[in-house]
């Protein structure tokens, strides 16, 4: 079944949860790496079983006074004022305003979302001067690797993982980083792992097994692949492609080449989220891997 991590990362990524939305995760898992996973999610509050009504009323009251203090904001990006959302978020973090580093962490995705890399760099590089944390440390990979840098994403993304060994969207970035690299069986490794940390998360699921029917691992992809339909067959997070290419894998190893071809097109663009000319360069490396096996 699926946790409430899990739950949480897959409405995120698929844009279904309002950020003014208080999520409060119960659970009885005291771990360093839970706890972690937690706190890099933006969990707006963490209870440890058994708890108190009386605990549960503080944690909630003390989310609710932060999403009022960070409203402004919330509503400019629910209004997709972007821009604007962003500028408090800078002025709220050089300010040190209360929740300073929350606004520091909504305004660098922001800055990555409106392309202005840059800026997102120097407060990524601000942030972690004022306050070391592991996902300031992911955002500047991740600016490299929008910005077409993908040789110096690796070594960043590298670096944290040995810190952070727990840590699936690092993992889930590294990924992406090997495949534009033409590193496709690295990438498949990389997926592994963040699947192996979160077994019911419906995309990674899905990515990890578009990879592996790509480079012909065929039993893999369907254990994959099938996993994702026992969890999110009617989930907004599933990919009706997943269907396709399962039913593919299980038709199999001799199909004609010319539907390999129109599958291989026809699923990419869902695997990796980048932009025209480096979608064209890894369909080629792709192709040229298919040619291979």
């Amino acid at each position: 079944s699926i946790t409430g991590q899990e739950l949480l990362d897959d409405f995120r990524r698929g844009g279904m949860l309002p950020l003014a939305t208080i999520f409060i995760m119960v659970t009885p898992e005291a771990s360093y790496a839970k706890v972690a996973e937690a706190a890099e999610s933006m969990l707006d509050g963490y209870l440890l079983k058994p708890f108190t009504a009386a605990r549960l009323q503080e944690r909630i009251a003390q989310a609710r006074q932060r999403k009022v203090a960070l409203q402004e904001i919330y509503q400019l990006i629910e209004d997709q004022s972007f821009i604007q959302a962003a500028r408090l978020c800078l002025t709220r973090f050089n300010e040190r305003a209360p929740y300073w580093n929350f606004a520091a962490r909504i305004g660098a995705e922001l800055l990555l979302r409106l392309a202005r890399f840059e800026m997102a760099q120097k407060l990524y590089e601000a942030m972690l001067t004022a306050e070391p944390a592991p996902w300031a440390r992911l955002g500047l990979a991740r600016v490299q690797l929008e910005m077409g840098q993908p040789h110096k994403a690796k070594p960043l993304l590298e670096a944290l993982l040995i810190e952070e060994s727990n840590y699936a969207d690092a993992y889930d970035n590294l990924a992406r980083t090997l495949m534009e690299l033409g590193q496709f069986e690295e990438a498949l490794n990389a997926y592994q792992r963040s699947t192996e940390l979160t077994p019911s998360s419906i995309a990674r699921l899905q990515r990890h097994g578009m990879l592996a029917f790509y480079l012909g691992d065929k039993e893999k992809a369907i254990e994959l692949l099938e996993s994702s339909v026992r969890l999110g067959l009617g989930s907004k997070m599933f990919d009706g492609q997943t269907l396709t290419l399962l039913g593919i894998a299980r038709f199999e190893i001799d199909e004609p080449k010319q539907l390999q071809q129109f599958l291989l097109c026809f699923s990419l663009s869902e695997l990796l989220l980048v932009n025209k000319t480096r979608r064209t360069k890894t369909l080629r490396l792709l192709k040229q891997r298919q040619k291979l096996l």
